[in-house]
């Protein structure tokens, strides 16, 4: 005579239904639109197999249409300020900006003559200036060689102005406003 042992076989079968659930589970739940969303492909476009559905820039959510800048501190502001200042002299009559003409000195500091024939230097903000970037492109395209390039100083008790004040182009970083 064999004796079965009930309890063993119930616990047995107790133990394979709580193994086959939990393998289970994670497929059922992702079926049922508990799971993430990442892995699954997007859905055929409506356009045709040709048609890319890559949103372009002017289409993308969040993109502005605004100018883009660039954010120049220190010899690379120096330097694309001497540069475009240089162009615009070059299409226009010498001497015709209010401050003069720009000069850049040996140790590679940047400076103008006022009125009374003075040197007074251009002093880049501690914080940068924020410069259009088609700008940047066509008057310094290579100002990346002066980024972490020290400024010069200017000697001492000479007069200076920052580049801010010296080109009303310019725009220093700040805190976006409304409409930024």
């Amino acid at each position: 005579m064999t004796l079965i042992n009930t309890p063993r076989i119930k616990s047995t079968r107790l133990i394979s239904l709580a193994l086959i659930a939990t393998l289970a589970f994670p497929t059922l739940a992702m079926t049922a639109g508990c799971g993430s969303k990442t892995d699954t492909a997007p859905p055929p476009s409506s356009s045709g197999p040709m048609m890319s559905t890559t949103p372009t820039a002017q289409q993308r959510p969040g993109m502005s249409t605004k100018q883009k800048v660039v954010l120049l501190a220190g010899a690379a502001l120096l330097y694309y300020l001497y540069k475009k200042h240089q162009a615009s002299q070059n299409q226009t009559t010498p001497g015709a900006s209010p401050q003069g003409q720009l000069y850049q000195s040996k140790n590679g500091g940047i400076y103008y003559r006022n009125a009374q024939h003075q040197p007074v230097w251009v002093t880049a903000p501690s914080g940068g200036a924020q410069v259009p970037q088609d700008q940047v492109q066509r008057y310094a395209p290579d100002y990346g060689r002066f980024q972490n390039v020290p400024v010069p100083a200017p000697p001492a008790g000479a007069p200076t102005t920052s580049a801010l004040d010296f080109d009303s182009s310019l725009a220093a970083p700040g805190p976006r406003g409304p409409g930024m």
